[in-house]
């Protein structure tokens, strides 16, 4: 399930680069149910636990309760970190900021985590630690890249239409900018329409 639903995410992310139709709906579809599987399986995510062990109680009984605890806890905060990735690929605002809140937190628990793990009073599964390393890495990466930078990936060909996403994106509250943004808006939906009408015919 996790990597057919990371699968969805790339062929998204790959729509939105071709700007071909459904590219938002894969995007959001696939990210979100990633961040609930985390946020409510991470338990057993982290302890290897298979997808019907983990809603019977006698799977959780020979696991260390700080075992389960970190395991709910890093589902929470990759849940956290993969909304961050929504927002910033979807140019939503609060994207940095839920990044920064996930990439503190991550580093804040690894570090408890070697602490506690010096003791040998948790072991979490190194296998579980690559799905974590991936989604850190993809954040710093995410994190580092400005939205104006996104944006120019996104509209490589429409300079007019990105410049002035930047601008509402910068100034959301600016009336003048708001009126340009929905005018190329349109004009560039007029001008989608009629490509389509010039292929199907």
């Amino acid at each position: 399930m996790e990597k057919i639903l990371w699968s969805l995410f790339i062929v998204g992310l790959l729509f939105k680069i071709m700007h071909w139709p459904g590219a938002g709906i894969l995007t959001i579809f696939s990210l979100a149910f990633i961040s609930v599987l985390y946020f409510y399986l991470g338990i057993g995510l982290f302890n290897n636990l298979s997808i019907n062990s983990m809603f019977k109680k006698v799977s959780y009984s020979h696991n260390q309760r700080y075992n389960l605890l970190f395991g709910a806890v890093f589902g929470i905060i990759l849940a956290t970190l993969i909304i961050g990735f929504l927002f910033k690929f979807m140019l939503w605002p609060g994207g940095n900021m839920m990044l920064s809140i996930g990439l503190i937190s991550i580093l804040i628990t690894l570090s408890i985590y070697v602490v506690i793990k010096n003791n040998s009073k948790v072991s979490i599964a190194k296998s579980a630690f690559f799905r974590v390393a991936f989604v850190i890495f993809i954040s710093l990466c995410l994190y580092g890249i400005q939205t104006d930078s996104i944006i120019d990936f996104y509209y490589p060909n429409d300079p007019r239409y990105a410049e002035a996403l930047k601008q509402i994106i910068h100034n959301p509250n600016d009336t003048a900018v708001q009126e340009n943004f929905v005018k190329l808006k349109e004009e560039r939906m007029m001008f989608n329409e009629e490509t389509n009408k010039r292929i199907n015919n």
